[in-house]
């Protein structure tokens, strides 16, 4: 066998093992759901597909489209989608590769594709999953843009958005970065609501335990999702 050819297969070898190897790291770090969000999968409302799990309601008032926080898994968020869901919001949970929105930023443009609505669309996003959602609420068709212990990416300007715009973070919440929250401020629209929920933190807006590096809560996880929910609701009464 040529020597090139060894090479080549070492190479193929160590690049597979170093894959594995990344693979089985990203699992470790993921944050996984709790039960109470899980047996929410059991409700006949709730319909799962290879991309997307989807919540509907009996009568529709608008749609949600959530984008999870870095390395959450999806189903993380199910708990907030059923309440959302029990008021008369059609809710989309996309799956994102890897556990991660900036991935699949499209998710939001696709779904509404595949289920047009002249309704209102409202676009949800934890952590890097506002972030992720902050590249295009520009483009695409949204009605409202809510970031969950989230800040827009730096590259961007949402200062020309119209829409209503809800920045939404924990006052215990020691893993948002509060310097760069100050700091992207100016890049959100002018009009944007800032609301600080006393006692609250990062991993509260989802079902997936505590969160490495964030502050205790002092209020119960569904408050502080009530708080969030009560503040969409509101909108489009």
């Amino acid at each position: 066998m040529k020597r090139w050819v060894r090479w080549l297969i070492r190479l193929s070898v160590l690049m597979l093992v170093v894959g594995l190897i990344g693979l089985v790291a990203l699992n470790r770090l993921t944050y996984r759901a709790d039960v109470e969000a899980v047996a929410v999968l059991d409700m006949p409302e709730v319909h799962v597909s290879r991309n997307l799990i989807r919540l509907e309601p009996e009568t529709h008032l608008g749609n949600v489209i959530i984008y999870q926080g870095g390395l959450v898994e999806t189903e993380a968020y199910l708990v907030f989608a059923s309440v959302l869901r029990d008021k008369g919001y059609r809710v989309f949970l996309p799956k994102m590769p890897f556990n991660l929105a900036i991935l699949r930023r499209d998710a939001f443009s696709s779904i509404q594709a595949a289920y047009p609505s002249a309704l209102p669309w409202i676009a949800v996003g934890h952590s890097l999953g506002g972030a992720t959602l902050s590249f295009i609420a520009a483009d695409d068709r949204m009605d409202a843009l809510v970031l969950l212990g989230a800040y827009p990416a730096e590259s961007v300007d949402l200062t020309h958005l119209t829409i209503p715009v809800f920045s939404i973070f924990g006052e215990r919440d020691t893993v948002l970065n509060q310097s760069t929250l100050e700091a992207t401020k100016p890049l959100l629209p002018t009009h944007t609501e800032f609301i600080e929920i006393p006692g609250g933190n990062h991993a509260w807006f989802g079902h997936y335990g505590e969160q490495k590096g964030d502050g205790q809560a002092t209020l119960s996880r569904a408050e502080q999702q009530q708080i969030v929910i009560n503040r969409i609701i509101s909108q489009f009464e």
